[in-house]
Order: structure tokens, then C-alpha cells, then sequence
């Protein structure tokens, strides 16, 4: 099972790129790194740099995850896919493992840019992943719901509203225990924490072992909800 997961993370991986994916998160972040280091006040980094280090992985997972699907869709890859002993789940895996990757290797290399830290670059790892494969399961379950993309646009709004409610919490718009179910509070409480003098490392280290503990149960929850629907989408794709 592990090998076939491998094998589905690096095919997947291959087509982004051939897709151009990496391209677009090198448009998204290379002007707002430059932003916080030579326009973005010192004062304000600390609070503005983790919302964007959580906003960009939760909006690009799911949104690039949901393209890459239907990019899937109209080649027939899914098709092809499950005429090999590659499981539902094992693809919803591999999608998921290579669109977090993406996310969490140009997260951390952002991070490694900005605040110049080596060691809390390798602290912040965990919680970007894990706030990218959770939101690449909301973009593969939405892409699963909706036939094409425009649709999907329109169905995600709810969804991304509902994504972006810790980031409300942060500011003080919302109140803590209204936004602290939502799984990707952990990370960015833990992101927050790195951009302070002296972080609380076992505190951060928590927050991101739930944000990626929660990674299982909702890849479970997604592929068992949707395994009849990849089946059929496949055999008549």
C-alpha cells in the first residue's frame, strides 16, 4: 500500500508540474515576500506574516487541488488509474500528499525568506502541512460535488468563508471558542506562536501534531464518501 501511495504522490506530482502549478505559487508568493521585506512595517510582521502563511496554502490547496481533479477529469487519468490495483483512497492519498508538498515546501521556503530563521523554518513544516492537506481534502470533496469548475467556484465560496474564520479570531473580530473547531485553527495559533521572540516549542509542536492528526479521520471520511462516486466517475469518464 505504501509503494502505490509513493508511486500515486509522484505521478501526481508530475502532472502539476506539467501543469504548471509550482509556476503559480512562485506568482503568488514571490511579491508578497518582497512586500514583507521591503514594504510590510517590522511591527506589523509578526501578526500579518502567519495569516498569510495561512491563507496561502488553505486557498491554493484547495483551489489548485480541485483544478488538478478536473484536469484529471478531462484527460481520463482516473479512468486509467483504476485499472491498477491503485485504490480510491490510495489516490485520494497521493493527491493529497503531492498538492500539500507543493504547499508546505514553497510555505516554508517563505517563511526561510522572510524572518531568515533556519531552525523555527523546521517547526513551521508541520503546521503548514497540515493546514495544506486538510484544505486539499475540502477541494478534492467539493471537486467530487461538482461536475466542472465553474460550479465549483460557486459552491467553494460557503466553504472558504468557513475556512477563513480563524482568521477572523486572530484579529479579534470573532471570539476563540466560536472558530476553535475548525481544524485549521491549530495551525495558525501555531504559526502565530513562531513569529513571537521566544516561542513556546512544545506548544507549537502540539498544535501541529492535532493539526496533522486530524489529516487521518478526514482522509478516511472523504474517501469512504466518495469512493462509489470515483468508481463511477471512471468507468465513465
Amino acid at each position: 500500500m505504501i509503494r502505490r501511495i509513493l508511486r500515486a504522490t509522484t505521478f501526481s506530482l508530475r502532472l502539476q508540474a506539467r501543469a504548471r502549478f509550482p509556476q503559480v505559487y512562485l506568482l503568488v508568493t514571490v511579491p508578497v515576500v518582497l512586500a514583507f521585506l521591503f514594504a510590510v512595517p517590522a511591527t506589523a510582521v509578526v501578526w500579518a506574516f502567519p495569516l498569510f502563511l495561512f491563507a496561502e496554502p488553505g486557498m491554493l490547496g484547495t483551489n489548485l487541488l480541485a483544478a488538478f481533479r478536473y484536469l484529471e477529469q478531462g484527460e481520463g487519468t482516473v479512468g486509467a488509474l483504476m485499472v491498477t490495483p491503485l485504490r480510491p483512497l490510495e489516490h485520494l492519498i497521493g493527491l493529497a500528499l503531492a498538492s500539500s508538498l507543493l504547499a508546505t515546501g514553497f510555505g516554508a521556503l517563505t517563511f526561510l525568506a522572510v524572518t531568515g530563521m533556519p531552525m523555527r523554518t523546521l517547526l513551521v513544516v508541520p503546521p503548514l502541512f497540515g493546514l495544506a492537506f486538510l484544505s486539499s481534502l475540502v477541494g478534492f470533496g467539493l471537486s467530487m460535488r461538482f461536475a466542472d469548475f465553474s460550479r465549483f467556484v460557486l459552491g467553494m465560496i460557503p466553504w472558504m468563508l468557513l475556512w477563513q474564520l480563524p482568521l477572523l479570531g486572530s484579529l479579534g473580530v470573532l471570539p476563540w471558542p466560536v472558530v476553535g473547531w475548525v481544524p485549521s485553527t491549530a495551525s495558525l495559533l501555531a504559526l502565530t506562536d513562531l513569529m513571537v521572540p521566544d516561542p513556546n516549542v512544545p506548544r507549537v509542536l502540539g498544535l501541529a501534531a492535532l493539526s496533522v492528526g486530524l489529516c487521518i479521520p478526514g482522509t478516511l471520511w472523504v474517501a469512504r464518501t466518495y469512493e462509489r462516486r470515483i468508481r463511477t466517475r471512471a468507468e465513465f469518464a
